[in-house]
């Protein structure tokens, strides 16, 4: 999904950074965006490590001079029942998924309020908002970005930042990639979606584009659902 955002970002003219721990892939965004006539670099950041947040926006500031927009989209997700999940994988999971979003915000917003304001937009999961068994790390992580989105909305408006998040569905990534030759295995993950079908990773990407754009300027605070209906019933 990150480099989904990152190309429609980009093509709606927005100057990209696309900061990942994979430097392979993130190239291949880069380069992408740039054969597309667009503007992109690369950074390189493992989102649970402060001081990598810092050196990330350093560089950022003397290449472009400013931050307008932070999309929190890195994630990993752990599978297991809740009684047989290590404390290690519960720690990983935190790590990338909640304590990373919440080192962005932190950093990002101090740029943010000494520029007069921006938008940050923090990709949590219909799995924040609704319980499923199997992935309590996950799930619990997902929750923490909904309850920090409004938390951080709360506190920053005041400098002109509004906070928002995305909570995307059953979406077709690598991060399910394992499952998706088995038909019923799909049909079960995607429960209760209204809409029988695995989202695409562009479609959350509009939703975040509407968020990061001045197409919302009355929305902080805001979850935007975007699941097929799955938190529907």
């Amino acid at each position: 999904m990150g480099r989904s955002h990152a190309l429609l970002l980009a093509r709606e003219g927005a100057k990209v950074v696309v900061a990942d721990i994979d430097k392979t892939s993130a190239h291949e965004t880069v380069e992408e965006i740039r054969k597309a006539g667009g503007s992109a670099i690369f950074v390189s950041l493992d989102v649970s490590k402060e001081d990598q947040w810092r050196s990330a926006i350093s560089e950022v500031l003397s290449h472009f001079g400013s931050i307008s927009v932070l999309v929190n989209n890195a994630g990993v997700i752990s599978y297991g029942p809740l009684m047989e999940t290590p404390l290690a994988d519960w720690n990983r999971v935190f790590g990338i998924n909640a304590t990373g979003p919440f080192l962005g915000i932190r950093e990002v917003s101090r740029v943010m309020k000494d520029a007069g304001g921006g938008v940050i937009v923090n990709i949590s999961s219909v799995l924040g908002v609704v319980g499923a068994a199997g992935m309590v790390a996950y799930q619990a992580s997902k929750g923490a970005v909904t309850t920090l989105t409004k938390a951080a909305a709360a506190e920053l408006a005041q400098y002109n930042i509004r906070v928002n998040a995305v909570h995307p569905g059953l979406v077709e990534t690598p991060m399910i990639a394992q499952f998706l030759n088995d038909a019923a295995v799909v049909d079960a993950m995607l429960g209760p979606t209204l809409i029988r079908r695995l989202g695409k990773p562009e479609e959350i990407s509009y939703a975040v584009l509407f968020l990061a754009s001045d197409e919302s300027p009355y929305m902080t605070g805001s979850i935007l659902t975007v699941d097929g209906g799955y938190a529907t019933v």
